[in-house]
Formats: structure tokens, C-alpha cells, sequence
């Protein structure tokens, strides 16, 4: 019986092993014999027990190499498999390396490759066959169509087709392939030009830019809008800082029964060092260790490093610095310390028995599960796609449903915690600015070292949305010590 439902032709293997290894069917020499995995099976004809040798071509921790939650694709009959789809699939895996897999971009690029496989049987068509002299009778064209008669958005589209493409890019590219690319698709190479810090690109002889690849099966995608006034776009967000009078909304809310202690911890290490999401969740208890009066900076605050060879993330991996009041650290050595902790923790070594003592992470759920998994972690590429820091979307959703606080920004999200860290930092700044102390240039590039910026013109965006809050003079000075000094001291 056919099936046409998704769910039942895209079957998720939980592990799948041997993803990258040779088959051989005589025992290979030039091989660490100890590698070598024999297989035994029995020929059908005469019952006779034959051989064949798996060579892992790498390793990870487990010696041989395993894939989680590889995707199978299934023919229109819901029992064979789609050998091409699901073998391209395993390319994607192959080609990747051993760095950090983004499992989540190839589950969806199996749904839309099915997706496009199940538009091909509802034509009756076959997939392979280019042959027909106009290009609007080819398949992936009448897909194109299909698509746009359908009004998805430009970028979906573009994205659907783009899996489309290079699906047959591979296929072509196989041994005694009959694929011709270029009856697949029409590309030419176009020049974008484009400026720093400004995501609107244009095709024209710019300067500055690079060539690309432009398929006849796209649509132009619209400029993205300026952000808002007063905001400011980082990685595809709007946000701004919390002035006064809502930075004291966001302590009401956290000092409330809605959030517990962890939650509040959470907050407080945002807002009082700047860290990103990914650096939050991947703090480490061994990120504390050399935290004391020895260690401690002139500002009152401790130096820790992350990115590069340190456990916890940083975007890029780039090495950069965080800075932690000294209240700060207290309350998380006092909340490790804590019998709650305690018990996550021991939930916690037991699913993941392979790390290091101090490895652990300081945030994990009633579950002994990590909020967030680096991509340094051994488990991540079992793990990591499953687990993403969703504990800062329940806090802000909290946030806006704690009716107590109604006049809270209702666009508010976890990044603007990291821009009032920063507003916070400059008006910490701004007086020795204007005694002569320090040049505004010094403050620019103190905030770039603080926010991990790798360009100074991103800071000086920051910078330019800083000069236009207006807080109450007489209410300034109070508001730099309290939010500086940290959330854990705040009083009204």
C-alpha cells in the first residue's frame, strides 16, 4: 500500500555506526588490526559461513565512528528505501569532518528532499530524467513553479530549491552518472557587493564583495528593514537596553515566586557580565576554581576566559573574556554548593559518565541534563542538536506573562540582557570620560573587549544608541552603581 505520510517515510535512526568506514572483503593489511571489525554471515545457496572487514577511516570517543539520529528516506511504497536520497544524506554526514554537526539543518534538508521526491511520484515522473528539450517540461522546473503558485516566501523558496540543486550537484558527480547539472538548473556567477554592518547586498561592480552562484530557480529576497529606532540589529535581532524604570520591572519579576533560584543565577550572570546565550549555559564549575582575592581584578570583578580550548562557548569559538562581579561568583559557588545542585548533579554523571571532574556544568535541569551543550563536548554530536538553552525562552515567556509587571516590553528577549550589561558598563565608564580620565575611544573599545566584538563599528553602534537615552540626571548615579555592582544588591 502506498503511503504518502511524511512522518512514516523519513525514519530517524537513533545510532547508526560505522558511518565512514571501508567494507573489505579480505582482511585489510595497511590497518591497525585492532581497528578491524570482522563480520560473519551465511550464503542463502549452500549455508556456507562467509566473511567481511569494517576499517573505520576515524574516531571519535567510542573508537569506531557512530552517527545519532541519522535520517532514512523511504520509497512511495513506505517499505524500500530511497538509495540515492538516503545515500546523499550520508554524504552530507561523511563530507562534514569531525567538528560539530548541525543535525537540525540535515533533518530538514531529508524533509525537503522528501518533499520534492513526493511532488516527482505525484507527476508520475522520474527524478533522473532530464531529456526534455524545453526546460519548463523538466521536473525541478514544474517544482519551481509548483512552489512559487504556492506563495511561500522568497528565502523558503530559495531554500527548497536550493536542497533540490544540490541533491543532483552530488548525483552528477557519482561515477557513470547521467546527470547533466546544467539541465537541472541554469547558474551563473553574479558579484555581490556589500559593506560591513549593513546586511542590504546589491549586484553591481562593488568594490567590496564576492562572486557567487546564482540559479534561475530563485526569487529575489526583499532588503531586511532598518531596525527600529533605538534598537540595535546583532545576528538577526532587534534589542535595546532596559532604561530604569524596566530594568526594576525585570528584578520585581525575578525576585517573585515565578522563578526559582536557578533562573534568577541565569539572569544575573547576563546582565552582569554581557555573556551570550551559549557562554551562559556552558559555564563549567571548574570556570570558578581560580576565582579569589589573588585573582581578583582592580574593578572588583573576575576574569574568565572562554572560546578556543576553554569548556565554555563563545560564538565562533572566538577566545575573549568574561568579566563576573565578585557577588556574582559568590552566589554560583553558593548555588553549586547547594543540596539541589547536589542531586542534579548525580543525575547528571550518571548520563554522562565520561567527563572530567569540574567539567560539569554549573546550569542542568531537575533531570541531571545540561541547558546547553558545547560543541567541545564529547556527547554533543549525540546530544547537542536536542539541547539549545530553551530555559531562556521559558524565562522570557514568564516574564511576559507575570501580570504584575504589564508595562514590561512586550519585544523583549534574552539578548537584551547583554545590551544592558553593555549600557550599564558605559555609564559605569562615561564619568571618567568627562573628568578627562579616559578618551571615549577608550570606552569603545573597553566594551568591545567586554562584548567579545570583533568589529569596533558594531560597538560604536551600541555606543551611538547609548548617547540617546535620556535617564534622570539625579537618578543616574544610582542606577550605574546598582546594575554594575549586580542584581543580587539591588535595592530600591
Amino acid at each position: 500500500m502506498s503511503d504518502n505520510n511524511k512522518d512514516k517515510r523519513l525514519h530517524i535512526c537513533e545510532t547508526f555506526d560505522y558511518l565512514q568506514s571501508e567494507i573489505h572483503l579480505l582482511e585489510p593489511k595497511s590497518k591497525k588490526q585492532e581497528d578491524i571489525v570482522k563480520r560473519e554471515f551465511h550464503r542463502d545457496d549452500d549455508n556456507q559461513v562467509d566473511s567481511y572487514y569494517i576499517a573505520p577511516q576515524f574516531y571519535t570517543r567510542n573508537k569506531y565512528d557512530r552517527f545519532w539520529d541519522y535520517p532514512v528516506l523511504f520509497e512511495e511504497d513506505g517499505v524500500s528505501i530511497w538509495v540515492d536520497g538516503t545515500l546523499y544524506l550520508r554524504h552530507l554526514i561523511t563530507s562534514a569532518g569531525v567538528g560539530p554537526f548541525d543535525v537540525n539543518a540535515l533533518l530538514s534538508k531529508a524533509s525537503r528532499l522528501l518533499e520534492y521526491k513526493k511532488f516527482v511520484e505525484s507527476h508520475k515522473a522520474d527524478y533522473k530524467d532530464f531529456s526534455q528539450r524545453r526546460p519548463q517540461a523538466r521536473i525541478t522546473y514544474r517544482y519551481y513553479v509548483h512552489l512559487f503558485d504556492l506563495g511561500i516566501s522568497a528565502g523558503v523558496l530559495n531554500q527548497k530549491t536550493g536542497v533540490v540543486y544540490d541533491f543532483y550537484k552530488w548525483l552528477s558527480e557519482l561515477k557513470h552518472s547521467k546527470i547533466d547539472l546544467s539541465r537541472v538548473d541554469q547558474v551563473q556567477n553574479v558579484w555581490i557587493s556589500y559593506k560591513k554592518n549593513n546586511s542590504r547586498a546589491s549586484v553591481d561592480s562593488g568594490s567590496k564583495g564576492k562572486y557567487v552562484q546564482k540559479r534561475s530557480q530563485t526569487l529575489r529576497t526583499p532588503a531586511p528593514s532598518d531596525p527600529k529606532r533605538g534598537y540595535i540589529r546583532e545576528q538577526g535581532e532587534d534589542l535595546r537596553p532596559l532604561d530604569k524604570k524596566e530594568l526594576k520591572l525585570l528584578i520585581q519579576s525575578l525576585e517573585s515566586d515565578l522563578f526559582n533560584t536557578q533562573e534568577r543565577l541565569v539572569c544575573s550572570v547576563a546582565l552582569n557580565t554581557g555573556a551570550r546565550k551559549q557562554s551562559v549555559f556552558t559555564l563549567r564549575r571548574s570556570s570558578f576554581d581560580n576565582c579569589n582575592e589573588d585573582t581578583l581584578e582592580s574593578d572588583g570583578t573576575f576574569k574568565i576566559s572562554i572560546g578556543g580550548t576553554n569548556l565554555v562557548s563563545s560564538k565562533r569559538n572566538k577566545v575573549s573574556y568574561l568579566y563576573f562581579p565578585k557577588d556574582t561568583v559568590d552566589a554560583i559557588v553558593s548555588y553549586i554548593e547547594s543540596d539541589e545542585y547536589k542531586e542534579r548533579l548525580i543525575k547528571y554523571q550518571a548520563k554522562f559518565p565520561d567527563l572530567q571532574k569540574g567539567d560539569e556544568y554549573v546550569f542542568l535541569s531537575s533531570q541531571g541534563t545540561p541547558r546547553y551543550m558545547a560543541h567541545t563536548d564529547p556527547y554533543f554530536r549525540q546530544y547537542g542538536h536536542k539541547i539549545k538553552g530553551k530555559l531562556a525562552k521559558d524565562i522570557v515567556a514568564k516574564l511576559k506573562n507575570d501580570e504584575s509587571i504589564s508595562k514590561f516590553p512586550h519585544d523583549f528577549t534574552f539578548h537584551w540582557l547583554r545590551a544592558t550589561y553593555a549600557k550599564s558598563y558605559y555609564d559605569h565608564l562615561l564619568p571618567q570620560v568627562n573628568d578627562g580620565s579616559i578618551l571615549l575611544t577608550d570606552v569603545i573599545h573597553r566594551i568591545a573587549r567586554r562584548l567579545g566584538h570583533e568589529e569596533i563599528s558594531t560597538t560604536q553602534l551600541y555606543i551611538n544608541i547609548f548617547k540617546h537615552f535620556d535617564y534622570l540626571l539625579d537618578a543616574q548615579n544610582r542606577y550605574e552603581e546598582e546594575v554594575y555592582r549586580g542584581i543580587y544588591n539591588y535595592e530600591d
